[in-house]
């Protein structure tokens, strides 16, 4: 199972916590109609950048030095290390982020 953070969109979050704080009484609203218009929008559901071989070369290498330094396999911040390292191309930052958090 993909058990991946997919963001703060659908789901419980949006559909019960998010929902919760709706203001339902127009008196009660912040801001005028004109400045947000509360009609019905429609929302494309997030997509993760794709990343090329064009857009990181060396992806395979990339991924095999980030499974050695995005610490425990088991760990906290590990799939979360990988999947940052692989979309940007960058191994260090994610590195130093997943073994300092």
């Amino acid at each position: 199972p993909d058990s991946r953070w997919k963001g703060p969109f659908g789901g419980e979050f949006q559909s019960v916590f998010a929902d919760s704080w709706k203001v339902t009484d127009p008196s009660q609203r912040l801001f005028t109609e004109a400045e947000c218009p509360s009609g019905a929008i429609h929302v494309l559901p997030p997509q993760p950048p794709v990343v090329t071989v064009d857009a990181c070369p060396d992806l395979q290498e990339l991924r095999a030095k980030a499974a050695l330094q995005c610490g425990n396999p088991e760990g906290r911040f590990y799939a979360e290390c990988m999947e940052d390292v692989v979309t940007t191309c960058n191994l260090d930052d994610w590195v130093i982020d997943a073994t300092v958090a």
